[in-house]
């Protein structure tokens, strides 16, 4: 091992800007007490008096440099420090005691001076720092959300991501960044694993940052490969960023565009090949830390963005028909409920990428945490004969799905992959969808007798269930054929966003007369909720949350109970009754809880009456 003193680092001392914001004076001078010590003079203006200011131009003399990288540097006075960007070459070094005048601003969270700041030099001193805090990854994810300059140590894998360089440490899904430490420094640490210490100095979004003092070199990192593995794969060659050119904007990469998640082993992986539709590796919301229920590699998963979508492991080579493969997945996106569909997210198997298998059915270890990481068991056997396996996921929905860690071992066989199965789905009433398990695929026939802006019921002579679609075009009266995956929302039972849709024929529908719904009426209903057409009356208020989704409420006399008008059709004109009293008529749809534990009747409104 060895440990390199990074307190005098790649100092440019034959290069001057005469346009530059740096200036540097070569007078010795004795720093006293100007940088680690006390202040004597108690009317000077002190760096944590800066500290506590409003960002603005300030000057403050007698402060020590303690550590510095290529363009710029963390200079201290007593216990206050303050990071110094001056964006190009400087020749400060560890030590130096100067004077700082210049523009104070925010950047990763912190107060720094920035480009343009005036140094001089005026003297030299011992540069003495505390002793670092020993830190592993949910100390770091904490510090990501309440940042302070902190010397600190931790323990990760050093690897250069185009002209980034960052760390990865385990237990935290935040990336350690590592600016401005040149060339030298990325040649010697890439992919090693290292033991770091140095001043944290800011987060901004998945990064902390940090400027290196020492740095221990634990060896270069040696991926750990599951013992017995055919194929194993966590996607980790070097970190994804999000700086390609897609159009106009800079986004993850495809797949086509980056080798850096091309990384399998395994006795079965040395003519390994991929194909892909529409996935991009990324680095955010990686495998492991919090948002993880298992020991996951972090840094790259894959991606599944627009369906229809596809990823796919070719050329595996095998030698047996019993067979294991485990993998990690997660489904999450913002405001929904996240619960994973595993009708949703496919598995199927090929011995030639064409011709493929029945969707085969898979089991996570835990139950599900609802936007976590777990880990998926697939048990399965293949004809006899085979020598060559593809391996292809598939998501139904659009940008909710990524997948990590996949691994194909030998096993105890299981369900049997039949290679151009058909997959036929019969046709139930809405009674047996409704008694039947959820996340299972169902297909249903009747008529449309209400619609909202993100889905629509459907009738037939046994009973209404909810079609949840955005955007589904579908008008009240139509006869569908409806076939798709179903879940919960509001503890009734719905199909979900990727059920395929058949319009059958047109017609016309008469709504039946409604149960007016009092204080009482509303207070009853919501011990036995179920589907039926409803009206109430009450007055009307609005709001965005946080994710800009509006909620138009009606509070009704003689019940806390809030009648929640769910995605308003536009010809209603929603927006002309706020703060007024109005009567609804439509479809109730279950209670709900809002965040502040109100209880909430969901109505699908078909008129809209001002009182």
């Amino acid at each position: 091992m060895k440990k390199i003193l990074f307190q005098s680092l790649l100092v440019v001392a034959t290069m001057f800007f005469a346009f530059g914001a740096t200036s540097c004076s070569d007078d010795p001078i004795d720093g006293g007490n100007g940088g680690n010590g006390s202040n004597p003079d108690p009317n000077k203006v002190t760096l944590a008096d800066i500290l506590k200011e409003e960002p603005g131009q300030h000057e403050v003399e007698g402060v020590t440099v303690v550590a510095t990288n290529e363009q710029g540097f963390i200079a201290q006075e007593g216990d206050a420090r303050i990071y110094v960007f001056l964006g190009e070459a400087h020749t400060s070094v560890a030590g130096d005691v100067v004077t700082l005048s210049g523009e104070t601003t925010v950047y990763n969270n912190l107060l720094q001076f920035g480009k343009g700041t005036i140094v001089t030099k005026t003297g030299t001193d011992k540069v003495a720092v505390p002793a670092p805090t020993v830190m592993e990854g949910a100390d770091l994810a904490a510090y990501a959300k309440a940042p302070e300059y902190k010397y600190a140590s931790f323990r990760g894998t050093i690897m250069v991501a185009g002209q980034y360089l960052n760390m990865q440490i385990d237990g935290t899904n935040f990336l350690v960044s590592i600016d401005y430490m040149g060339d030298e420094f990325k040649n010697k640490y890439n992919m090693h694993d290292v033991e770091l210490t140095g001043w944290l100095y800011g987060s901004f979004k998945s990064f902390i940052y940090v400027l290196p003092v020492e740095v221990n070199d634990l060896g270069v990192h040696e991926e750990e490969v599951p013992a017995n593995a055919i194929y194993f794969s966590n996607f980790d060659k070097s970190p994804a960023t999000q700086d390609y050119q897609h159009g106009n904007r800079k986004e993850w990469p495809w797949l086509e565009d980056f080798d850096g998640w091309v990384n399998h082993k395994g006795s079965g992986a040395d003519q390994v090949t991929y194909q892909s539709h529409n996935i991009s590796a990324r680095t955010n919301q990686s495998s492991n830390g919090e948002l993880s229920y298992y020991d996951g590699s972090g840094m790259n998963n894959i991606f599944f963005s627009t369906a229809p979508n596809y990823f796919s492991i070719e050329n595996i080579a095998v030698n047996t028909q019993n067979l294991k493969l485990t993998f990690g997945a997660q489904r999450y996106a913002q405001g929904a409920s996240n619960e994973f569909l595993k009708s949703d997210f496919v598995v199927r198997v090929s011995q030639d990428g064409k011709t493929w298998s029945q969707s085969l059915k898979y089991d996570f270890d835990k139950e599900d945490g609802k936007g976590q990481w777990r880990v998926a068991t697939l048990n399965f056997s293949i004809p006899a004969g085979v020598k060559n396996l593809c391996i292809k996921f598939e998501a139904k929905m659009s940008s909710v799905n990524r997948l990590d860690d996949v691994l194909l071992t030998e096993g105890e066989g299981g369900q049997l992959a039949e290679f151009g199965a058909q997959e036929v789905v019969k046709t139930s009433t809405i009674a047996e969808v409704l008694a039947a398990p959820v996340d299972n695929i169902y297909k249903i026939k009747g008529q449309i007798i209400g619609t909202h802006d993100k889905g629509f019921l459907v009738k037939d002579d046994t009973g209404i269930i909810l079609t949840f679609k955005k955007k589904h075009g579908q008008k009240v009266g139509s006869f569908v054929t409806v076939e798709g995956v179903t879940t919960v929302y509001a503890d009734m039972k719905q199909f979900g966003e990727t059920s395929i849709i058949t319009l059958e024929k047109e017609g016309t529908y008469t709504q039946p007369q409604p149960e007016v719904l009092d204080g009482k009426k509303m207070e009853e209903y919501a011990q036995n909720p179920t589907i039926k057409y409803i009206q109430y009356e009450g007055l009307m208020t609005s709001f965005q949350d946080e994710i800009y989704q509006w909620h138009n409420d009606v509070a009704v006399d003689g019940t806390d109970i809030i009648g929640t008008i769910l995605f308003p059709s536009k010809s209603l004109g929603i927006a002309n009754y706020t703060d007024k009293k109005i009567r609804v008529t439509g479809y109730a749809l279950g209670m709900n809880t809002s965040k502040e534990g109100k209880k909430l009747l969901n109505t699908m409104a078909v008129t809209i009456e001002e009182l």
